[in-house]
């Protein structure tokens, strides 16, 4: 496995640290591999509480500023996350 081969979420206190967090990443350079692995967002963009958009939701920014989803979403994962979600309300 390279470092290509994975991703480092990070979930910061609010979008001014997460945007300063991101401009320090863009300035160790964009093409660096340590800095295309850390996927940054921040409390307030994120809803816990709904799967889907915290794995498929564009809430995500990459160290060269642009913003995007983690995951693509797949049609038969709707089905398989709803049910999820739904048995995550019931505890």
């Amino acid at each position: 496995m390279t470092i290509d081969d994975f991703i480092v979420p990070v979930i910061c206190e609010n979008p001014e640290h997460k945007e300063a967090l991101q401009k320090h990443l863009y300035e160790l350079g964009p093409a660096e591999q340590e800095s295309s692995i850390f996927w940054l967002s921040d409390r307030m963009s994120l809803d816990l509480t709904h799967l889907q958009q915290f794995l498929y939701g564009e809430v995500w920014t990459t160290a060269t500023g642009k913003q995007e989803s983690i995951f693509s979403l797949h049609s038969s994962q709707t089905e398989l996350d709803d049910k999820w979600s739904a048995s995550l309300k019931k505890h």
